[in-house]
């Protein structure tokens, strides 16, 4: 009798949970991380801002979701999104190095402190600066050797 009413419980739950033939419900596989003053009808109404192209500790998209453009992080993702405090110092000591070295192309900056910066040989190295335009003054100071660094901020 136990077993004929747990099954039927399992069974009834699994019911409740699956969506029925007319539901048109699809469970989301990406987390929306901003949604853009855009509007749209369609996802390629939508173009990915080059603050989140230039990052590479998720591959952001954009998609029209409810008729706004919407920066989203495809699910699943097995990367971290923020760093402990350990790689934050070294991250930011790479770039850096990688600045007076003259190899670095570009650099962004977040008003969360967070910059990335895109490597001439594609690669892409992430960190936390200590202080607000840190990375700008650093870039600054190594044009004169290195040339013009392409700058981005938020």
């Amino acid at each position: 009798m136990k077993k004929i009413f747990l099954l039927s419980l399992a069974t009834l739950l699994l019911a409740a949970c699956a969506p029925s033939d007319n539901s048109t419900e699809v469970e989301a596989d990406f987390e929306v991380v901003e949604v853009l003053e855009q509007s749209c009808e369609l996802d390629s109404d939508c173009e990915t801002p080059f603050r989140y192209a230039i990052l590479s500790h998720c591959p952001y998209a954009t998609k029209c979701l409810e008729s706004a453009c919407s920066v989203v992080c495809p699910h699943p993702f097995e990367g971290k999104k923020i760093p402990d405090r350990e790689e934050e110092d070294s991250g930011w000591e790479a770039i850096k190095a990688a600045i007076r070295d003259c190899e670095v192309e570009s650099i962004f900056q977040a008003h969360s402190l967070a910059v990335s910066a895109n490597l001439k040989d594609g690669r892409v190295l992430e960190g936390i600066e200590p202080e607000i335009d840190d990375i700008i003054d650093i870039a600054v100071e190594a044009e004169p050797e290195c040339g013009e660094i392409i700058m981005a901020t938020e």
